[in-house]
């Protein structure tokens, strides 16, 4: 029974500290750029998405993603412009995923040869592997006078493939993307 009782209470850790893990992000800017002056932005291209994958990536994901982009956007105080021209800079995505594996160990029992002070203790450890889906999202910015990139950024984590926790895993995504454009607000 107590061994069962310190089993359970490890693999409880071990899923605890498997659900608070945030997907990683990065980003990164051009310093000499001023994104002061930036106010209206559009799609780099007609079809802004990239895919990066061995895996097929569905067309939704990709409306998802944009409506995310200029949700985030909007809230920022940018404003979408459909001609290109008017713009003051433009924004592309690329979206990968692909297979990982985690591996774990554990104990899994505690023997005894005798319960009493100074006996002694074996234990036995059970592996297991996780087989589950990573993402990747990348956003692009551009300005659109030089033609030329000025900030990236980039988030990765695991994939839920349960589709309305898809959604709510793509805009929490690019919101923390998003979080630090434009550089210095």
């Amino acid at each position: 029974m107590k061994n069962r009782i310190i089993f359970l209470f490890l693999f409880s850790l071990i899923l605890l500290s498997c659900a608070s893990q945030r997907g990683k992000v990065f980003t990164d800017f051009d310093s000499a750029q001023s994104f002061s002056e930036y106010k209206k932005y559009s799609w780099a291209k007609d079809e802004p998405m990239t895919i990066n994958s061995r895996f097929p990536v569905s067309a939704l994901v990709g409306m998802h993603i944009q409506k995310a982009i200029e949700s985030t956007m909007k809230s920022k105080g940018f404003q979408f412009v459909d001609n290109r021209a008017d713009a003051d800079f433009v924004v592309s995505f690329t979206v990968g995923s692909r297979e990982a594996v985690e591996i774990y160990t554990m104990p899994s029992s505690v023997y005894s040869g005798d319960w009493r002070w100074g006996g002694q203790y074996f234990t036995t450890y059970e592996t297991r592997s996780f087989r589950y889906k990573e993402g990747a999202i990348s956003i692009d910015i551009f300005d659109k006078a030089r033609n030329s990139p000025v900030w990236h950024g980039v988030a990765s984590g695991r994939i839920d493939e349960e589709s309305s926790e898809q959604t709510e895993g793509i805009n929490r995504a690019v919101e923390a993307i998003l979080e630090t454009f434009p550089p210095g607000t």
